[in-house]
């Protein structure tokens, strides 16, 4: 196991593709600060003081595209492998495909971990100076506000364990980064439309908490409870919806890797 997770950090140092990932994830990190310090001056200019609610979001800016791109590095850690045609060799290393499969499922987290430390590391920064800047408090003796930032990391890993069994499903790699991209944008704002449209048209606002069942609402509730909408599900409902298909697509993962042919 230590040999494979050795492989498997080589094979990310010695390629482009998480430079490329980081760059990614550090210019809508960028965006989402300059979006919420924005609404945080506004918030100051009007009402004298800014909320923990917004200091939370100012702290985990960016979560909601580095989950997706963890999400697609993770995949693509299993997709490369058929794209360039090194699976034969990998499997030939290491002939324990479940040793292959926990290898990566464990530097997918890790790397999961580096990219929410560069991501938190701008946040704080950028947030403290911030509030330094407009002379108010900067929560960070709170406790919610790190109980955020701690669940974000959960949030991060959990994704990249969603995405190697993403990968392990589909194995092409265009066509993994496609329909990727397509689930996690779809399931979050659009779906949301859908569901705010037929909840009012049917007076059901239990379709709002429902949607919990959705990986990237269930992620977003998880981090910022309470912050996402006013019907979402309890903060603990999406902290176990994540849990949950994280387990069940490592499973998958692991059980396709195993009984799948190479070719």
């Amino acid at each position: 196991m230590i040999r494979a997770i050795h492989s498997e950090f080589v094979k990310i140092r010695t390629t482009k593709t998480w430079w490329l990932f980081a760059i990614g994830i550090f210019l809508t990190t960028a965006l989402a600060l300059l979006i919420f310090t924005l609404a945080a001056s506004f918030e100051s200019s009007q009402a004298g003081s800014i909320s923990k609610g917004l200091a939370i979001q100012l702290y985990t800016a960016g979560q909601y595209f580095g989950v997706m791109f963890v999400m697609l590095f993770a995949a693509l850690m299993i997709t490369n492998e058929y794209r360039h045609e090194t699976a034969t060799t990998t499997f030939l290393a290491t002939p324990s495909r479940l040793t292959v499969v926990l290898s990566k499922l464990v530097v997918g987290a890790l790397a999961a971990a580096g990219f929410w430390l560069f991501t938190t590391v701008l946040d704080l920064s950028v947030g403290v100076i911030f509030f330094s800047a407009q002379s108010h408090d900067n929560y960070l003796g709170e406790w919610a506000v790190w109980q955020a930032i701690l669940l974000n990391l959960l949030a991060y890993t959990l994704w990249a364990a969603l995405g190697v069994g993403f990968g392990a499903l589909l194995r092409n790699q265009v066509g993994t980064v496609v329909t990727g991209l397509v689930l996690y944008l779809i399931g979050y704002v659009p779906a949301l439309a859908v569901i705010v449209a037929i909840s009012r048209a049917l007076d059901a606002t239990w379709l709002f908490t429902a949607a919990v069942a959705l990986p990237p609402v269930a992620s977003q509730i998880m981090t910022t409870p309470g912050l996402a909408y006013p019907e979402a599900a309890p903060q603990y409902v999406g902290l176990l919806v994540m849990i949950g298909y994280a387990v069940i697509s490592g499973t998958i993962g692991i059980l396709i890797m195993q009984r799948r042919d190479v070719s």
